[in-house]
């Protein structure tokens, strides 16, 4: 069965991280990590400033650790930045940011051991391991106190580790937080899509529409989608249009397709792309460099587009939500009310409508509507990273609250009866595999191309 394309990549990492598998590539990899760092080591100008190697973090970095404190400054610099937390992300959130980590390190570009990493490979398939990232506990100026939480807690499952020369602050320096938390929030959004096609599929298979013109495109995949929702369409009577939302449900659904799609571009993009600061450069003789890598404002601004097109979609939703009740629909009393229950489900469409409110209030705010600079104006551009990330989780959260609601309105009107009891998780009315099909996160396996 044809499946939905361009997710090849994204599928293999988030396979990995939830089997908990070191694919090759990561594996083939540890030489030239090994290499690029003992090179870069060896070939230190010891003149030179190199930014928390031998110089303090932030505003500091014009002063340089005392002989004595050199030796403790990179784990130290690691505690400094672990703030207590009270609230944490699930266990996997964890482990998808230690995969992201691990590709991250795997390109050599960033001040990290071969020791290092290979020990980390060895810990990422252990189900013990599953550091803990804290919440609401980040500036996004590349998330250094979530990645220090990861850090402490990787450093203490290595066993006599002592950290090289620059390693802490490579070690809590890079968008990997953001990468990761992203991945992990989009296997979220990969099932409330497919929840989505559900319902749709339920809508028009079970109330008559009247046809409208298609869609044009040269999407394939958009057409099997259409193909599915449409399946078992029942043909509308009358002279009556409906309503535009129903009317252009093609193109609701085109656009939320298309921001899933460039969010899974630009995540694999990520994935493959070295982050940090300073980076490795070069081959023959690699030197570092500063780098500004640690913030991904791409990911950031199509994270905020997809909060937008979930936005979009919870509006369509609630709209056949009240269309369903509104009397208008052939053989569905308005609001599914009789003379046995006469108040029918009339509130149904009322808290819908709150819930819209409710989520348009929270999720409305653009990504980069305002912004500061902390640490006396040198960490002055923030992606609001793993702030997104928490968004994009409650709203998938809420959204699928929403479909819920639909779901028990379609098959309640669809009987004709106030007092059906369904659940959509118990009674899908579409089989699992019709709907994974469509799904962004496959089962087939593929190594990301470096």
């Amino acid at each position: 069965m044809p499946r939905t394309k361009a997710s090849k990549e994204l599928s293999c990492f988030v396979a990995a991280c939830r089997e908990r598998k070191v694919d090759d590539f990561l594996r083939d990899r540890a030489e030239l990590v090994n290499e690029r760092y003992s090179s870069f080591i060896r070939n230190i100008d010891p003149s030179k400033k190199i930014y928390g190697l031998n110089t303090f973090p932030g505003h500091k970095e014009g002063q340089a650790p005392s002989p004595d404190y050199i030796s403790r400054y990179q784990s130290d610099l690691i505690e400094n930045h672990c703030l207590p937390g009270k609230t944490f992300f699930p266990n996997d959130f964890g482990i998808f940011v230690s995969f992201a980590k691990a590709y991250s390190i795997s390109s050599g570009s960033t001040l990290v051991s071969g020791d290092f990493y290979r020990r980390l490979l060895t810990l990422l398939p252990d189900r013990n391991y599953a550091p803990q990232i804290p919440r609401n506990l980040s500036y996004s100026s590349g998330d250094v106190i979530p990645a220090s939480h990861w850090a402490r807690r990787t450093l203490q499952l290595m066993d006599g580790y002592r950290l090289q020369p620059g390693e802490g602050m490579a070690l809590i320096n890079g968008s990997f937080v953001h990468v990761g938390g992203t991945v992990w929030a989009f296997t979220h959004l990969d099932r409330i899509w497919q929840g989505f096609l559900q319902n749709s599929h339920l809508f028009f298979s079970t109330f008559a529409s009247v046809p409208y013109a298609p869609l044009r495109g040269d999407d394939p995949e958009l057409s099997r989608i259409f193909d599915f929702l449409y399946e078992g369409r029942k043909e509308g009577r009358g002279d009556s249009q409906g309503p535009v939302s129903i009317r252009c449900t093609e193109e609701i659904v085109s656009a939320f397709y298309s921001s899933l799609q460039q969010l899974v571009l630009e995540l694999e993009g990520s994935l493959r792309r070295p982050s940090g600061n300073p980076l490795i450069v070069g081959d023959e003789n690699p030197v570092s460099m500063p780098s500004g890598s640690f913030v991904n404002p791409g990911l950031s601004l199509i994270q905020g587009q997809v909060i937008d097109a979930i936005l979009m979609l919870a509006w369509y939703v609630y709209r056949r939500i009240e269309y369903l009740l509104s009397g208008s629909v052939e053989n569905v009393a308005r609001d599914l009310s009789d003379t046995g229950t006469p108040l029918g489900w009339i509130q149904w469409p009322k808290a819908a409508r709150a819930k819209l409110e409710r989520m348009r209030s929270r999720y409305s705010r653009r990504v980069f509507v305002s912004g500061d600079s902390t640490s006396h104006g040198v960490e002055d551009f923030w992606s609001n990273g793993l702030s997104l990330v928490e968004d994009m989780e409650s709203i998938c959260q809420e959204f699928e609250e929403l479909l819920d609601w639909e779901h028990a309105v379609i098959k309640a009107a669809g009987a004709g009866q106030a007092d059906t009891e369904v659940s959509r998780s118990t009674d899908a009315g579409v089989p699992d595999a019709k709907l994974e099909q469509f799904s962004f996160i496959q089962a087939s396996r593929m190594p990301l191309p470096m």
